[in-house]
């Protein structure tokens, strides 16, 4: 049996990547995710290597994020995805 926690927040958002999951929550939207991230340095590295304009940086950003409230994280940990545990936004009773 599983059940939110307090700090879960009403909605979620998670950057899913092979090296793991992160959490964007604390950004009001998916965009504003995006705001959060494009002065990382991938952004300018991928735009200078790989001769991509940003717009092709916030695309692959963007095509990673996703947004859930809490029951699709109460139902993703039944189904058996770890971030929501990982995260703390999930426990086990």
């Amino acid at each position: 049996m599983y059940k939110i926690t307090e700090k879960c927040p009403r909605k979620i958002i998670i950057q899913s990547l092979p090296s793991g999951d992160y959490d964007y929550s604390d950004c009001a939207s998916l965009e504003g995710a995006w705001e959060a991230e494009k002065s990382e340095r991938w952004v300018q590295e991928h735009a200078e290597q790989d001769g991509c304009s940003i717009d092709s940086a916030k695309a692959d950003f963007m095509a990673t994020i996703s947004e859930y409230s809490q029951d699709e994280a109460l139902a993703a940990a039944k189904d058996g995805y770890t971030w929501p545990l990982e995260m703390g936004f999930v426990d086990e009773e």
